[in-house]
């Protein structure tokens, strides 16, 4: 077994997001970071669903719009925390203006770490402007 095949503690977990996820999304672009491995590993496994890999979360957001707007499908965005998920604003703010269906899917450090000091230890919060938000996080 590789290092990168060795499963993740919150592998179970992101597995059940992800199948959940699979309902309603055949398109998802990741944005790769070490608190979304878990949920990226778990979408890439997955033969139904389409995986678009972006650096920049602003624009993987808006080709996530995009691919909405053509197909008429939620289309998932998958960042790390903190400002990861700021970055996803402004195509959120356009999706919910024009009905496009977009989710934002992020993974949040441990409560432990969060408002630590270190880099993205805020805790991810709804955006403004964003519509429901579904928050789950392991007891």
């Amino acid at each position: 077994m590789t290092a990168y095949s060795q499963p993740h503690s919150s592998q179970p977990i992101a597995e059940a997001i992800v199948a959940d996820i699979a309902h309603y999304v055949d398109d998802v672009v990741i944005c790769p970071g070490s608190r979304n491995s878990a949920l990226s590993l778990a979408l890439i496994a997955r033969p139904d669903v389409r995986v678009h890999v972006r650096i920049d979360e602003r624009s993987a957001a808006f080709l996530a719009v995009g691919i909405a707007r053509v197909t008429g499908r939620h289309v998932g965005v998958v960042t790390t925390s903190g400002t990861a998920v700021a970055n996803c604003l402004p195509a959120v703010l356009e999706a919910q203006n024009a009905h496009i269906p977009l989710a934002i899917i992020s993974a949040d450090r441990p409560d432990y770490l969060v408002g630590t000091g270190g880099e993205s230890n805020h805790r991810t919060a709804r955006p403004a402007g964003a519509g429901n938000l579904r928050h789950c996080r392991p007891a």
